[in-house]
């Protein structure tokens, strides 16, 4: 596999306005929220007693990339046949409940937001139903800085498919050259390209950064948004 990069973003590389770009449209769990580390915790740890070591890297790669099922992924490291359903329902409602007690955002989201909100409109694009969307965002007051919301509720084929992103440019009306998209994954760059998008990539601790090298660049931090759309040197 090749250890290429997607290369750093520079400052006004996406101008807003002018021939520029009009809006963002941001992917949800890993980008916003810190959904992505907490549903690998709740797994790693029900994998862990039923003595299967499930690391960072194998979920990244399998689950992340690969797109593999939970019940795979205990099959491949080992979990008998007859206690995966088992596993998976108790990891299920571990994880409903961390749910319901509120998951944190990814640093600097709120200040991010913040700063754009006015500047280019913004819209989700997320791989989750609306209900568990719901759920998350109960408590982070994000919602009012979007004007769309597009789960998986609204289109058929999930990310690496670009359906999603095609219903989101449907929904604010603008052709994809308008738009870009922010996303952290393999699968969720995949989805944006196909769209006819560009993406920036925010990694996370989990992102396979090599599978992730069609990105058109990347951001080390959420923030930089502010500087790769507004020219603005400063973070938010």
């Amino acid at each position: 596999m090749s250890s290429q990069r997607p290369v750093r973003c520079r400052a006004g590389l996406f101008n807003y306005g002018g021939g520029g770009i009009e809006a963002v449209l941001f992917d949800n769990d890993g980008v916003l929220v810190d959904t992505e580390s907490a549903f690998f915790e709740v797994t790693a740890e029900a994998f862990a007693g039923e003595n299967a070591d499930l690391t960072a890297g194998y979920w990244a790669k399998t689950y992340l990339r690969e797109g593999r099922t939970s019940r795979e992924i205990a099959g491949d490291l080992g979990v008998r046949a007859d206690r995966i359903e088992i596993l998976i329902e108790e990891r299920n409602r571990i994880w409903r409940e961390r749910i319901e007690a509120g998951v944190p955002l990814r640093p600097n989201v709120r200040e991010t937001l913040q700063a754009l909100a006015g500047k280019v409109r913004m819209a989700i694009v997320t791989g989750s139903p609306a209900a568990q969307f719901d759920a998350v965002h109960r408590f982070t007051d994000l919602r009012g800085f979007f004007e769309a919301v597009v789960t998986s509720d609204d289109y058929e084929r999930s990310k690496p498919h670009p359906d999603a992103y095609i219903a989101a440019i449907g929904m604010i009306g603008l052709p994809a050259g308008r738009c870009i998209a922010v996303e952290d994954s393999p699968r969720g760059v995949a989805a944006a390209l196909s769209a006819g998008l560009r993406c920036i990539l925010v990694p996370t601790e989990l992102t396979d950064l090599p599978a992730c090298r069609d990105a058109t660049c990347r951001l080390e931090d959420i923030s930089g948004l502010v500087r790769v759309i507004l020219g603005d040197s400063s973070n938010p």
